[in-house]
């Protein structure tokens, strides 16, 4: 969405920002954007100062923010944006497990290959933000998993068998590694 590494401003009009991208292309009211500011606990100049974070945030980054009815939109392609494009790709990649895992395993590794650290660093306190940080923890684990799944139905599973295993250290609790890797050594 930005044309380049640009000064956003201080924590609170990135977070701004990182709440409309959550929603690239749609409307977050102003409600919503209160409450994933400050949560239940909002100052009560609350309103002014996000008009004050979008007013800066149009004068730095290319993609228009839109006033739209009771809340702002960001003019921006989802796809345009890491987060969606990391759905979009895993749900193709899924279609295409069952038939074709060799696609599939290239389509998990082109989305797992747009992570780069952890999502929201800068703002991962904003608690409107939260929700969404978590699901895409979830979703790259599953999706790691899944790519996995679909190299063992592809035939590779010397590939994957020392992956497996780190992944079953740093995933204790997901059972499902555990099969894969008793299917990979065998």
């Amino acid at each position: 969405a930005v044309g380049g590494p640009a000064a956003l401003g201080g924590p609170r009009a990135r977070a701004v920002l990182a709440l409309l991208l959550t929603d690239a292309g749609r409307v977050v009211t102003d409600r919503q954007l209160v409450g994933g500011l400050w949560g239940d606990d909002p100052p009560r100049d609350a309103q002014h100062a996000i008009q004050n974070h979008v007013s800066r945030l149009r004068h730095v980054i290319d993609d228009p923010i839109l006033r739209d009815g009771g809340g702002y939109r960001l003019d921006v392609d989802p796809l345009a944006v890491d987060a969606h494009r990391f759905t979009t790709l895993v749900a193709s990649a899924r279609e295409r497990l069952a038939d074709a895992p060799p696609a599939a395993a290239m389509l998990f590794r082109e989305a797992l290959a747009l992570w780069r650290g952890e999502p929201y660093a800068d703002v991962a306190d904003v608690p409107g933000l939260q929700p969404e940080i978590r699901r895409l923890h979830s979703a790259r684990v599953s999706a790691v998993e899944d790519r996995v799944q679909a190299d063992l139905d592809a035939g590779r599973h010397t590939e994957v068998a020392a992956e497996l295993e780190a992944l079953v250290r740093e995933h204790p609790f997901r059972e499902r590694l555990y099969g894969m890797q008793m299917l990979a050594l065998y």
